[in-house]
């Protein structure tokens, strides 16, 4: 299948899942959780070139995303939220060397301690569904054993940021995409799911690649 054949699937899978749903976040916000922007949805397109992605989801439109560059990597904000878990967030792709590297989700600011708890949770229970139990190392600080403890005990900082990990193969196609402009001789890949709360400000939760290694 060629690239253009390969977007226009995907467009088309994309406009399905939404009709499923009987919303569309741009044109009519709704609480019903939109099924193109799901875990499910999302994670599996981890790795795709970021040109499917942006005519997938209909973001040639200026006013659809928020843009943001930082040297190879690029952070698609949608600009309307959507519902996931019963939550309004506004979710995030976020590109590198032009390929989807992860994705995010926003929260109002800030989030209410229970929307967090359960959001997060809910979130953390489909990723092991998809990609099994985490391979977090451990005695690894701040995971979401502790964010639970924290929640529990009331004792969670608006500076916290906590963690969990799975790994992934280093010759996996998109993670050798992410690595092909560097200098580095990687030891390790994986994915993060990691939860970072701001003071007064929204808690983020990004689901995305990371790569370990030297400079040679």
């Amino acid at each position: 299948m060629n690239k253009k054949s390969t977007a226009m699937l995907l467009a088309g899978i994309i406009t399905a899942l939404c009709l499923t749903a009987s919303c569309s976040i741009r044109e009519n916000p709704s609480t019903e959780t939109s099924s193109a922007y799901t875990i499910q949805t999302l994670d599996g397109q981890l790795g795709a070139p970021k040109e499917e992605i942006v005519q997938a989801y209909g973001l040639t439109d200026a006013e659809a995303a928020e843009v943001s560059e930082s040297g190879n990597q690029e952070e698609w904000l949608i600009t309307e939220p959507v519902y996931l878990f019963d939550t309004a967030v506004a979710p995030c792709f976020i590109f590198y060397n032009d390929i989807m590297a992860g994705y995010q989700f926003r929260t109002d600011n800030p989030p209410a301690e229970d929307m967090l708890e359960a959001f997060v949770f809910a979130a953390f229970e489909e990723l092991k569904r998809i990609h099994g139990e985490p391979t977090t190392y451990p005695g690894m600080p701040n995971t979401l054993a502790q964010l639970k403890a924290d929640l529990e005990q009331g004792t969670i900082q608006a500076t916290n940021s906590y963690r969990e990990e799975w790994d992934i193969p280093l010759d996996n196609p998109a993670i050798q995409t992410l690595a092909s402009d560097s200098n580095r001789a990687y030891e390790r890949a994986g994915m993060e799911l990691n939860i970072n709360i701001v003071e007064n400000g929204p808690a983020t939760i990004t689901i995305r690649y990371f790569l370990i290694g030297f400079r040679q």
